[in-house]
């Protein structure tokens, strides 16, 4: 079983309604981002942010879709940018030919 589908599961067995309210989930997260802004340590960054992420796993699939579906719909998107890392204003610099779109609706899981 996936990370993904573990924290799907955990879901499932505390009856977390399969309800998405985007302020509802934006609320937690930037609580999370809150914990990491007054955080003092590593661990507590990572702490918030793997939290952060099981938040939006949790709202990918209360959307009715399939968080590893996707998942692979926006790494192949990710990765079929072409571009290079600026250093002067420390971000990667898109080129905007041939990019892959993602097909979200392949994502949808109303299980």
């Amino acid at each position: 079983m996936t990370i993904i589908n573990r924290i799907i599961e955990w879901n499932k067995k505390r009856n977390i309604p399969r309800t998405f309210i985007k302020e509802k989930e934006i609320a937690h997260i930037t609580e999370e981002i809150t914990e990491i802004l007054r955080s003092n340590s590593i661990e507590g960054n990572i702490d918030g942010f793997a939290d952060i992420m099981v938040y939006i796993i949790g709202a990918i699939w209360k959307m009715k879709y399939d968080p590893e579906l996707v998942m692979e719909e926006v790494l192949k998107h990710i990765e079929s940018r072409k571009g290079k890392w600026d250093n002067e204003i420390n971000k990667w610099v898109k080129e905007e030919s041939n990019i892959y779109y993602p097909d979200f609706k392949k994502c949808i899981n109303l299980e």
